[in-house]
């Protein structure tokens, strides 16, 4: 049942991330992906503050958190960790795991397109 909570909200995110898309991108490139992902990490922060971490497998955490926020943004979980481990004054740790989530998923993106997007 939880495998459905899931796919209903990741479906839901997805046709979310979709839509703003269509909206904004004659406007800006850049813009609905920023709108998604604040919007994302929104809906996460609200779930996560009210949901207590051991209701962390209930399906609302489930829907809205893992699915829906996960459709719509996989930013909005790498904001919530980080914020967990700024709440904790781990300051080293959130700066390697900001830098190597930037760097590393940018180098990837410019490594694929120099593997596979050559022939373009």
């Amino acid at each position: 049942m939880n495998f459905l909570f899931v796919f209903l909200g990741g479906g839901l995110g997805a046709v979310t991330r979709y839509w703003m898309g269509l909206y904004w991108m004659p406007k800006s490139i850049w813009t609905s992906t920023l709108i998604s992902n604040a919007l994302a990490a929104l809906v996460l922060g609200i779930v996560y503050s009210v949901q207590p971490p051991k209701e962390q497998n209930s399906a609302t955490w489930l829907l809205l958190s893992v699915g829906f926020c996960g459709g719509l943004s996989t930013f909005s979980t790498f904001s919530l960790e980080l914020f967990q481990w700024l709440h904790q004054e781990k300051w080293s740790q959130c700066l390697v795991y900001i830098t190597l989530n930037v760097v590393l998923c940018t180098a990837l993106i410019f490594t694929a397109f120099k593997l596979w997007g050559a022939t373009r």
